[in-house]
């Protein structure tokens, strides 16, 4: 039967079918949702009709009835592999690590920021090295094969790597419906002390405007015959810039100086900054360095009715539908046509008949388009229309809107009018410890 879910042993075998569903999305089309559990069905997989299950064509007649018991059913013994979709997300590679390390520093490749795997563990993982062709790697490959571990990640003995050598590391990530992806980090090992500094997370992250920009960091000394990570005497230094040009106004707020963190509206839409750490060793000078790249993205329009989207009037009682507290979280300190937005209004009768406008019920008093104010005016004879006023808000390049639906319920002259307010803001952002005033 359609849309009825059933164990997929029923009907299919592959690896996992007595714990997957299967749904029929019409006669010709069963949907398989997989369990996720390590050795189920994947890419590549065999897939087979069960030995007990029996598929015949579809009856056609007009009557619906069929003697169906001499037709031929459908083979169980053929088996077909599960092919990828064509709209599989490939893999995005992380990889966090210093850029350079001291003479006695292990390095560690962090690739937990990595994404892509749909939720399941990665298919395939390969680390390759690279560097200069008189620099041996053969063991250092050895262990990036037989001994990484990516979670958590295991760091690479500083005897491994050759002071003064820059290596290449390519990881190579592949998720379950076989879609790989690579990047690569180079790292150069020095034959001085030096901290070793990075920034966990994605190389290239991603912001908004009206957010605060928050980067973490991990930086250490590692002294020569010790396994000891000493974080004490560092001096940390955090510069953002764009373009090659470093932004003065850019400082952190956070009290912690291993933490950077930038108050909200720092940084403008659409622009890639470069954020860099540097960390010196205070009694020595010598430092290091790690950095990210941070996107800010476009923020999100908010269509803000006063008094909320559930409104009644008395007839002949005009009603006002104020829209002006709209606002862009990219804008700060302004809202509605002060911060460039443009206003489109509709309106639709829904009862006691439908209508694609409410000229039988209202006279509008006010325009349809860009006004932040929607008025109208019930009719004599509009007593139980229903209607829905449909408000759409654009930015100023009409690239992003957001949309609200306000219902009007018009009531006879004698009705009760009631309207609620609150002392919430137009963000509906409310902190649990401050008090909520209604006022009806």
């Amino acid at each position: 039967k359609a849309s009825t879910q059933f164990p997929c042993s029923e009907l299919f075998s592959f690896a996992c079918a007595s714990t997957s569903t299967c749904v029929w999305a019409n006669s010709k089309v069963v949907n398989a949702f997989v369990s996720s559990a390590a050795g189920c069905a994947t890419v590549n997989s065999p897939v087979q009709l069960s030995p007990s299950a029996v598929v015949k064509a579809l009856c056609q007649s007009t009557t619906g009835t069929c003697d169906t018991t001499s037709w031929q059913s459908a083979s169980t013994t053929t088996s077909v592999m599960i092919a990828t979709s064509t709209l599989a997300v490939s893999p995005t590679v992380s990889i966090s690590a210093p850029s350079t390390i001291g003479a006695c520093d292990s390095l560690t490749l962090d690739i937990s920021g990595s994404s892509g795997n749909g939720g399941r563990p990665w298919l395939s993982r390969s680390i390759q090295v690279e560097t200069a062709a008189t620099a041996n790697v053969s063991d250092l490959q050895h262990f990036l094969t037989h001994k990484y571990q990516a979670s958590p990640p295991t760091a690479i003995p500083a005897a491994l790597l050759s002071k003064g050598f820059a290596y290449n590391f390519v990881v190579k990530l592949c998720n379950f419906l076989n879609k790989c992806s690579q990047s690569s980090k180079s790292v150069l090992p020095l034959d001085r002390t030096l901290p070793t500094v990075s920034l966990p997370g994605a190389a290239l992250r991603t912001t908004s405007r009206s957010s605060a920009l928050t980067i973490g960091s991990d930086a250490f000394i590692a002294p020569c015959g010790s396994t000891a990570q000493v974080r004490s005497g560092l001096a940390y230094s955090w510069t953002v810039s764009t373009g090659g040009a470093v932004l003065i106004s850019a400082t952190s707020i956070s009290k912690d100086p291993s933490k950077f963190v930038l108050a909200p509206y720092s940084l403008d839409v659409g622009k890639v900054y470069d954020v860099l750490l540097k960390v010196t060793i205070a009694a020595t000078a010598q430092s290091a360095s790690a950095a990210v790249q941070v996107f800010v993205q476009p923020g999100s329009i908010f269509a803000a009715v006063a008094l909320g989207t559930s409104r009644t009037v008395q007839v002949e009682e005009k009603l006002t539908i104020d829209a002006s507290s709209s606002y862009d979280e990219d804008q700060v300190g302004v809202t509605g046509q002060r911060a460039g937005l443009v206003y489109s209004w509709s309106c639709a009768q829904v009862q006691p008949m439908f209508s694609d406008s409410c000229s039988s019920a209202f006279t509008m008093t006010s325009g349809f388009a860009n006004v932040q104010t929607f008025v109208m005016e019930a009719k004599t004879d509009a007593a139980d229309a229903v209607v829905q006023v449909t408000l759409t808000v654009f930015d100023a390049s009409f690239a992003r809107s957001a949309e609200s639906v306000i219902t009007v319920t018009v009531l006879p002259s004698l009705s009760p009018v009631v309207t609620v307010s609150s002392n919430v803001p137009s963000t509906g952002i409310f902190n649990r410890n401050r008090e909520l005033q209604l006022t009806g």
